[in-house]
């Protein structure tokens, strides 16, 4: 299929370059060149978008596709067991992952699910009717750990090991490790790690010599130590609690991950979103809460942006609010919020070849927008159109496909 899509504005490039009055040839679902005049071509189809802004699909790099995202943790878990014992936690990842997408959202990965997730992604990816999903499945986890309700349980290294070897076989585009407990599992302690670091190394190792990268859920200062000596590729959350429950940034070991080359996930959860409307103490709260993170960037590390959109009261349509609260407490410029939405999300899942920007060659992942986002981050909630591999999936504002 060949199209020519015209666009009063484009944002090109990893520094999402403005191009006024620009034109795509898309073919076979990639872009095959970007032009300031209407192209030569036979047998196109035009799309014409007047005067609206086309930047690249946005990037969701931490999701939970089949949780549903309720007042508190013991109501999600409730919703998920339920949806799994009457068979509908695929029908919930399918609305969830649509819902992400009518938003601008035309990539997810999904960081905690069981196997059935894997059937919707590849559905999606042969139909063209949903966001391109890259999916862990069941987390690692110990017994009594974070989501031990739902992952897959290993208590030593050989556990660990022959539990990677399973998940790659079932078809896993990335392993995730729960290195920390968390606040979703009451009892498993988000203050102390659950394995050690011989554990996380046999993770990585396996892991990596089967071609998949390992994310790691850290809520602690020594979980985040023990990642990083590892070689764990991407550290989400890295929340900096110590041991006694307070929050202090070790630059240390921040110096010991930017050496290592990990990616660095900060969460925009609902925890955070309500802060924007808290006016100048919720800003404050946000600049408090994201302090660690700042520092990273300050040394080098990329930091990305995530809603673990499935978790209370985080909608997977408000991607936008996990922007807002991330751009207010990294400090940071509307554009460059965009480009961590994008460029960097893609990045991250090791997909830059592919996705991330509008250039030749790259997969045609386009979010229509009624105003620069870049000028005021709001206008990435006025979506025209969403298209996935050059195909419009979302018209406005309704599902297309």
């Amino acid at each position: 299929m060949r199209r020519v899509i015209k666009a009063g504005r484009l944002l090109c490039g990893e520094t999402l370059e403005a191009i006024d009055e620009a034109w795509l040839l898309v073919e076979d679902g990639r872009v095959s060149g970007v032009y300031r005049a209407p192209p030569r071509v036979h047998d196109a189809d035009l799309v014409d978008y007047g005067d609206k802004v086309i930047m690249p699909g946005l990037i969701d790099t931490h999701v939970h596709l089949q949780l549903t995202p309720l007042a508190d943790h013991e109501s999600g878990r409730e919703a998920y067991e339920r949806d799994r014992r009457l068979g509908w936690a695929p029908l919930r990842a399918a609305a969830n992952a649509r819902a992400a997408l009518a938003a601008g959202v035309t990539t997810v990965r999904d960081c905690a699910s069981d196997l059935s997730l894997l059937a919707v992604r590849d559905f999606f990816a042969r139909t063209l009717s949903g966001p391109r999903i890259v999916a862990a499945g069941p987390p690692l986890t110990t017994t009594a750990g974070h989501c031990s309700w739902m992952g897959h349980v290993a208590d030593s290294a050989d556990e660990i090991r022959t539990a990677v070897r399973k998940l790659v076989e079932a078809g896993v585009d990335v392993v995730k490790v729960m290195a920390s407990g968390g606040n979703m599992t009451a009892g498993s302690n988000p203050l102390q790690p659950q394995y050690t670091l011989a554990e996380i190394q046999t993770a990585v190792r396996e892991a990596h010599r089967l071609g998949r990268q390992v994310v790691a859920h850290c809520l602690n200062t020594e979980s985040i130590h023990r990642c990083v000596t590892a070689g764990v590729d991407c550290i989400d959350h890295c929340t900096w609690q110590r041991a006694d429950g307070g929050v202090e940034y070790d630059d240390k070991i921040g110096r010991l991950l930017v050496a290592s080359g990990a990616y660095v996930g900060a969460t925009g959860s609902g925890i955070l979103r309500v802060l924007l409307d808290q006016g100048r103490s919720g800003e404050e709260q946000l600049r408090r809460t994201l302090y660690g993170h700042r520092k990273l960037r300050e040394l080098g590390a990329v930091v990305g942006v995530h809603s673990d959109a499935g978790v209370r009261f985080t909608h997977f349509g408000r991607f936008d609010l996990s922007l807002k609260a991330a751009m207010t407490g990294l400090e940071i410029s509307p554009h460059e919020i965009l480009r961590i939405a994008t460029v960097v999300g893609a990045q991250i899942l090791g997909l830059s070849a592919e996705i991330g920007t509008i250039d030749t060659d790259k997969r045609a992942d386009l979010l229509v927008l009624r105003g620069d986002p870049r000028e005021d981050i709001d206008n990435v909630t006025k979506v025209s159109a969403v298209l996935r591999d050059g195909v419009t999936l979302v018209q406005g504002g309704r599902l297309a496909a």
